[in-house]
């Protein structure tokens, strides 16, 4: 391809295998969160950090990308994109950032091998404080003893984590020192980083060096802990976004992520935002994820969010994300007919907005018209039932109380 623009607009093409290192836990490696693993590109295959990023398999798959043909890895993404939705790949090649081109320039003229990458996405272990149900024990040691009590290690081939059900981010603070120095953005997700260690431990390192001044922080959070100091941490780097977990509003949202309190999650919510209301080089982003729970529901946590932003004088960041996996919770395994009233339901809710709140929700309008191109699952949709209705007895919950369409189903 000639140019940048072609590149970033190719059919496979995805900017990220050139310029951010994505860690898994426990110490795996892939390409991004929404790539598969692959047991060819493995932490434990190499000597470093900087080894695995110049190794004959990365090289692979970046000339591979430069030639748009596509990679096995990034399967989740073209199969999002053959129902029209807006995939991860797509995103990451329209979000990115002057710096992360220029390093992607560098890499090509030095033949693939690129230099240490500008974006470094750190998953730290898979601590949490929350069983959601569409989650996975590796990203979350409650998730995990769920799996393991409620379903005697097989959900539907899901199993628990050994070493007690917790993981370690499997890097360490010396392995990640050289390439903090080098990054431009920094990304620490998994399960929920405030309540781990290591993320404390690397925020302490780019403080101490003054490594934050010079660096853009991504953080994950599930609302469940306030903390001040923290917050105050945050100031200190180039740029922060803060990016918080809220699938619903209300009610529905402490049933999706169970064992959240809507009240504690809302208080923390309004805390931040009061908090970071005049802090410029802090962004705030509510991330849905849009599955079978929360489909006719959106629009109440939207709304909420837009009262928010007028309460608090702010902006908010809407980043949907639209769940594949496991492929029992999506959308699109719904009937035809419940896919085409949800998208009617929508844009009915769309078209009172204003323009400007419009171009804010067309990925996710987008997504709704998107549905029907696919049919019914009823495989997927049986797994769906067996599962809600394993989870519901366990925690002595009935979730038409929550979602009394599924009722229909």
């Amino acid at each position: 391809m000639a140019n940048d623009s072609d590149r970033l607009k190719g059919k496979h093409f995805c900017i990220r295998p050139f310029t951010q290192l994505s860690t898994f836990n426990d110490g795996r490696f892939r390409l991004c969160c929404s790539a598969l693993e692959d047991e060819r590109i493995s932490k434990t295959s190499f000597t470093d950090l900087k080894d695995l990023w110049n190794s004959n398999q990365l090289i692979s798959i970046r000339e591979k990308l430069l030639n748009d043909e596509p990679i096995p890895e990034c399967k989740n993404c073209y199969s999002q994109e053959e129902r029209g939705g807006i995939s991860d790949r797509i995103q990451a090649n329209q979000e990115v950032s002057d710096f992360e081109v220029d390093s992607l320039n560098r890499g090509v003229k030095n033949r693939n091998l690129a230099e240490p990458p500008v974006v470094l996405d750190i998953r730290v272990g898979n601590l949490c404080n929350l069983r959601c149900q569409s989650c996975y024990p590796s990203l979350s040691n409650m998730v995990s003893k769920d799996v393991k009590e409620i379903f005697n290690n097989d959900r539907f081939g899901v199993t628990s984590v050994e070493s007690g059900h917790l993981l370690g981010a499997g890097v360490s603070i010396e392995e990640l020192k050289p390439l903090l120095s080098t990054a431009q953005k920094l990304k620490v997700i998994g399960g929920e980083p405030m309540l781990n260690r290591f993320t404390h431990e690397i925020l302490d390192q780019m403080m101490t060096g003054g490594i934050s001044q010079n660096i853009e922080f991504h953080i994950h959070t599930n609302l469940m802990k306030w903390d001040q100091t923290f917050c105050e941490n945050l100031e200190g780097f180039a740029k922060t976004r803060l990016c918080m977990s809220v699938d619903a509003f209300g009610d529905l949202n402490n049933y999706i992520r169970y064992p959240s309190e809507w009240n504690h999650i809302s208080k923390n919510l309004e805390a931040y935002l009061s908090f970071f209301r005049s802090k410029r080089n802090v962004n705030l982003a509510v991330s849905p994820v849009i599955q079978i729970f929360n489909l006719f529901h959106i629009q109440q946590l939207i709304d909420y969010i837009l009262e928010l932003e007028i309460k608090y004088s702010t902006s908010v960041s809407l980043d949907f994300i639209y769940l594949t996996d496991p492929s029992y919770y999506s959308p699109y395994i719904l009937p035809i007919a419940i896919k085409e009233e949800a998208r009617e339901e929508f844009d009915r809710y769309y078209n009172q907005l204003t323009s400007d709140i419009q171009q804010r929700l067309n990925g996710l309008k987008n997504f709704y018209g998107s549905l029907c191109r696919q049919g019914e699952n009823i495989t997927e949709l049986k797994k769906f039932k067996e599962v809600t209705n394993i989870y519901d007895s366990h925690r002595e919950l009935r979730v038409l109380d929550f979602v009394p369409w599924l009722g229909t189903i």
